[in-house]
């Protein structure tokens, strides 16, 4: 998504302090609450919110409105997971799920819906692992050579 959606919240205002980041429970909480409310009042379930039902256009911005220190793409997106949660299996990977995962991805590309509905987990979900499998980076402490070139960099660009 592109344009306002990801910057703006659900008034057009710029999110000019957006909270970002991980979702308290509360927060997630009312967010399933406004859910309820907002498919209730348009007379549609929730599963209306993953096939993309002509019904719904806009409703992802007035469950938004709930939220106004929050862009709409970040509602959106946590609103997903949510309803997602519901019917696709969560919690840890297991290796052969993974293996699956690499699989899916080599025979049909990084068509993560068509890849989800096999493994049965969210498409955000099959998104994130693939992408901490294919990650290629160092964790742990900084070693004194990185911190070396870390600086050179800073100086030599500053």
């Amino acid at each position: 998504m592109t344009g306002p959606w990801r910057s703006h919240n659900a008034f057009g205002q710029e999110c000019t302090a957006p909270k970002n980041g991980k979702w308290s429970k509360e927060e997630a909480e009312k967010l399933v609450d406004v859910i309820r409310e907002c498919c209730a009042n348009r007379q549609v379930d929730s599963e209306a919110l993953l096939n993309g039902d002509q019904k719904i256009k806009g409703i992802w911005e007035d469950v938004a409105k709930s939220f106004p220190h929050r862009p709409v793409n970040s509602v959106y997106r946590k609103g997903l997971r949510v309803i997602q949660s519901t019917k696709n299996k969560t919690g840890p990977w297991s290796e052969i799920e993974k293996s699956k995962l690499l699989a899916l991805v080599t025979q049909y590309g990084k068509k993560w819906a068509k890849i989800s509905t096999i493994l049965g987990r969210s498409g955000d979900a099959c998104f994130d692992k693939y992408r901490t499998i294919n990650w290629d980076y160092e964790s742990g402490p900084w070693s004194d050579a990185d911190i070396e070139k870390l600086l050179k960099l800073v100086e030599e660009y500053s």
